[in-house]
């Protein structure tokens, strides 16, 4: 297959418009901002488990991004009893 850049030409050709939109822009533009959850993440009241793990294919960093923007803007809530974060540390085989 080569580069990944080369799926959608070589095999996809189009037929997966979200693939498509997704090569478009690899870059966080305005497209991925569109689509962020980040700025939703305000008046939370129910208690809150973020999950991640040092080996997951999404990556940790969206883990650690929810569970800091949460605790930043929910600032009003005790955060010892309502966020908690879980990293996971073994990688599964």
């Amino acid at each position: 297959m080569g580069p990944i850049k080369n799926a959608n030409e070589n095999y996809l050709h189009g037929s997966i418009d979200f693939w498509s939109q997704f090569t478009a822009h690899p870059d966080y533009d305005e497209f991925w901002q569109e689509r962020s959850t980040l700025p939703h993440l305000k008046e939370i009241s129910p208690a809150v488990l973020t999950v991640g793990g040092w080996y997951d294919g999404e990556d940790l960093s969206g883990a650690l991004h929810t569970y800091k923007t949460i605790e930043k803007n929910n600032f009003y809530f005790d955060f010892a009893s309502t966020c908690l974060l879980l990293v996971c540390s073994e990688k599964s085989e």
